[in-house]
């Protein structure tokens, strides 16, 4: 069956709007159930969806349907949690059965295929778990004791050899850089006003339990002094003169050629 998306009224997100499949004709399959292409969605209340004249679906759907062609927000923390939740999961039973999860590598030593890219998801749980948030540098040799902790972590769960250290330990970095800026965004930047933005608010403990408040308090000092600020200048003017920037998520430069 080909591919199918969905469309949407901006900001709609299936909450006050109505969703429209597109794509080829044909039939959908939206939380185990069939519907025409070319149908009119409704919102429910509880979390569900329903065709109009047709049976009720998961809200869910609309979310897991966008595609290929779009990848989830890797900021959105509902998203991000789906996903470190079933990688968590995944790892926790094939340890618990004395396995590794088998990754194949391409010439180039980069991991591929669905184990490649669940390696590559707990590398960035790793990165959430171990990276205390108010790192500064990365490449510090200071760290190497935490970068063996993630190594060992990495090869305890995953058929990878000596030789994807390197490509591991960037990749935690990256990670690790990008849930800093994704914190900073979405949890910072627009309270820089507010006394309140010294102190975790109770999203961030909800959804980040393991960020002490320590740490939020010396990740906000870090993140809006002149130093950093001089730092994300220089940054972005590197960015601003390569021929590609960096791709975010788990990625990173492995799927880039």
């Amino acid at each position: 069956m080909a591919a199918v998306g969905w469309r949407g009224a901006p900001g709609a997100r299936g909450l006050g709007g109505t969703w429209h499949p597109w794509g080829a004709s044909g039939a959908l399959s939206v939380g185990g159930a069939w519907a025409p292409v070319g149908c009119a969605w409704r919102p429910l209340g509880g979390g569900r969806l329903a065709p109009v004249g047709g049976a009720r679906l998961p809200l869910r759907a609309p979310e897991r349907l966008w595609g290929r062609a779009r990848r989830k927000n890797p900021s959105d923390p509902n998203v991000e949690g789906k996903r470190r939740a079933t990688i968590m999961k995944r790892v926790h039973m094939a340890r618990k059965k004395g396995e590794r999860i088998p990754v194949m590598f391409d010439e180039k030593g980069q991991p591929e295929g669905k184990h490649g890219d669940e390696l590559m998801s707990w590398i960035g749980v790793l990165a959430q778990e171990h990276i205390p948030i108010w790192i500064q540098d990365w490449r510090s040799r200071d760290l190497d004791g935490l970068k063996d902790i993630i190594w060992k972590e990495t090869i305890t769960s995953f058929t990878a050899d000596e030789s994807f250290w390197t490509a591991c330990i960037k990749s935690c970095g990256e990670a690790a850089q990008n849930f800093r800026h994704d914190l900073y965004k979405t949890f910072v930047e627009g309270f820089l006003k507010e006394e309140s933005v010294w102190t975790r608010s109770q999203k961030v403990v909800d959804i980040y339990p393991n960020i002490e408040e320590e740490d939020w308090v010396k990740f906000v000092q870090y993140r809006t002094s002149s130093q950093f600020q001089q730092l994300s200048d220089r940054g972005s003017e590197i960015r601003t003169n390569n021929e590609y920037s960096s791709r975010g998520g788990r990625d990173g430069y492995r799927k880039l050629d």
